[in-house]
């Protein structure tokens, strides 16, 4: 999938925390994100599949299926895969070795103040390998 430069990267936000969920929404819309949201994990893949995001923004601990197991059922579900970054307010140690073995691209711990939330995620999207890559 190339990215067109007139187009805002799309970032899929999935988290079960409304609260969360809506700010992070209003966070990335501010700095020019198109973004989409999902609060439940179930059917993420579809959405993947369907919407095309660039990148997919999850939440470590999600009821029914967790962060880390369902980043590698994203990471298969389309020819072309988005950047699957994890974030949390677990503990940090414990959050980066799930993160890591799961495969995601990338984590960002929560409770940073906002310009550091987005430093992340511009980081994420600034990754070299990170551009149109397809799996077979």
């Amino acid at each position: 999938m190339g990215k067109s430069p007139d187009r805002p990267r799309k970032v899929l936000v999935v988290d079960d925390d409304e609260q969360y969920l809506k700010l992070t929404e209003r966070l990335l819309l501010r700095a020019g994100y198109e973004v989409l949201t999902r609060s439940e994990s179930l059917g993420t893949c579809g959405a993947v599949t369907e919407e095309a995001p660039d990148m997919v923004l999850m939440d470590m601990m999600m009821p029914s299926l967790d962060g880390d197991r369902l980043t590698p059922l994203i990471q298969r579900c389309t020819g072309v895969r988005p950047i699957v970054v994890l974030y949390s307010g677990m503990d940090p140690v414990e959050f980066e070795k799930r993160a890591k073995a799961c495969g995601a691209d990338a984590s960002i711990p929560k409770g940073l103040l906002p310009a550091q939330f987005l430093e992340h995620v511009a980081r994420a999207f600034a990754t070299p390998l990170r551009d149109a890559r397809k799996v077979h």
